[in-house]
């Protein structure tokens, strides 16, 4: 995930943020999960997600400032996930078919003064 080139002028002035993750399920199963941004310089940062079983949807991964501010203008960070899906019946998975996740990061910003 390369944020390194995230001016410290824009870092400074980060009030929040986080992943909005756009998600398309075939399975018809929930996902409860972890999030984790790691990289040289910080602490790893863990955030817990939740994605429905419907078969498109969107979650977001919140942030703090402060944990934007640890890994933002960092090279080589990493954002890697794991989850344990749940339905309530049995699940037949096709060849071909996969969940998809689609993430951005958006951030909020405070300007002026």
């Amino acid at each position: 995930f390369d944020v390194s080139g995230v001016d410290q002028t824009v870092i400074n002035h980060v009030d929040s943020g986080g992943f909005t993750v756009d998600v398309t399920n075939p399975f018809g199963v929930a996902v409860t999960g972890t999030l984790q941004v790691s990289g040289n310089g910080f602490p790893p940062i863990s955030k817990s997600f939740q994605v429905s079983a419907d078969s498109a949807s969107t979650t977001s991964v919140i942030f703090s400032g402060a944990e934007l501010q640890e890994f933002l203008g960092k090279s080589n960070v990493t954002v890697s996930g794991s989850g344990v899906a749940s339905a309530p019946l049995a699940v037949t998975i096709m060849p071909g078919q996969q969940m998809t996740l689609d993430t951005k990061l958006d951030l909020s910003l405070s300007l002026g003064g």
